[in-house]
């Protein structure tokens, strides 16, 4: 498994989401 910047951006985006619905 590649730990590359784009994986980075990608978990970050699902991270930020996540968060997003469990604030709701």
């Amino acid at each position: 498994f590649n730990f590359t910047l784009e994986t980075l951006v990608l978990f970050g985006i699902e991270n930020l989401n996540y968060r997003s619905e469990n604030s709701s």
